[in-house]
């Protein structure tokens, strides 16, 4: 499922200049995940999902989602038919990234985070979109699946880090984006390679490593500035000057900025 960068599209005008048609709630199965059971809850809801993608992927493409509650959405449908499967697997990361939020947070970081809520609807067309919650305001990525990373914070690598050390090296939260310190859509590295195509496993990890810089959170969560990458191989520590995207895997997005509408 590994996306390229998110483009904007504009908004339809509609037909000669007349206002797009109105869609109509519809009928579809909502799908909660319960990390705790490893559940899913199946729900009866409606919704009202926008034809039109607002934002584009090389694989997905995003649309706005209003519930029966008023309130907004983004649904994510795949440009190509995928197996359910994968839509569910996806929600599913994201329940375990929260997880491993909730111990970071209560480290008591400079700065907390969060992953949006997510879950899965079930069309009548036989159609599965993973949705989330819409974030308003300045959206950036901060690292992704290949080793690149953004020099300007330092709480996503840290939190990228510390999933590492917290697992004991068997996993590790990368792709990291969102609102602030609001993340969505992220990425999993997995010893198993559990997470679909972007999961690199045991070379992801390397990759992060890499290129990763120990910065004062590091520091301050006590996490060693040299670890030890689940081979038993030591990853050199690069400085900043030095760290560039390495060439050996390509990214999840190519390295580029993930967008969304609000950007």
């Amino acid at each position: 499922w590994p996306d390229e960068a998110w483009h904007v599209r504009a908004a339809p005008s509609g037909l000669f200049g007349s206002p797009p048609p109105t869609p109509r709630m519809e009928q579809v199965w909502k799908y909660v995940y319960d990390f705790k059971t490893r559940c899913w809850t199946p729900v009866r809801t409606s919704v009202c999902i926008e034809p039109m993608p607002f934002s584009e992927g090389a694989n997905r493409t995003a649309h706005y989602m209003t519930d029966q509650n008023g309130q907004m959405w983004v649904a994510k449908a795949h440009r190509t038919p995928a197996p359910k499967e994968d839509v569910f697997r996806e929600v599913a990361m994201m329940a375990l990234c929260q997880w491993f939020a909730t111990h970071y947070n209560a480290r008591n970081p400079p700065k907390r985070v969060t992953f949006v809520d997510a879950f899965v609807i079930g069309r009548d067309s036989g159609q599965y979109m993973a949705c989330e919650e819409w974030m308003p305001g300045r959206f950036k990525k901060y690292n992704n699946n290949g080793g690149w990373r953004d020099l300007d914070r330092n709480t996503p690598h840290a939190f990228a880090h510390f999933t590492y050390a917290f697992s004991r090296g068997r996993c590790m939260v990368v792709d990291i984006q969102g609102v602030g310190d609001v993340y969505t859509d992220p990425q999993m590295h997995t010893m198993e390679r559990r997470f679909g195509k972007g999961d690199y496993g045991h070379g992801g990890m390397q990759l992060f490593f890499s290129t990763h810089l120990c910065n004062p959170v590091c520091v301050g969560l006590g996490l060693s500035p040299f670890p030890t990458v689940c081979s038993g191989t030591q990853m050199p520590h690069r400085s900043a000057s030095s760290a560039s995207p390495p060439p050996s895997l390509p990214a999840r997005d190519g390295g580029r900025a993930a967008v969304q509408a609000c950007a």
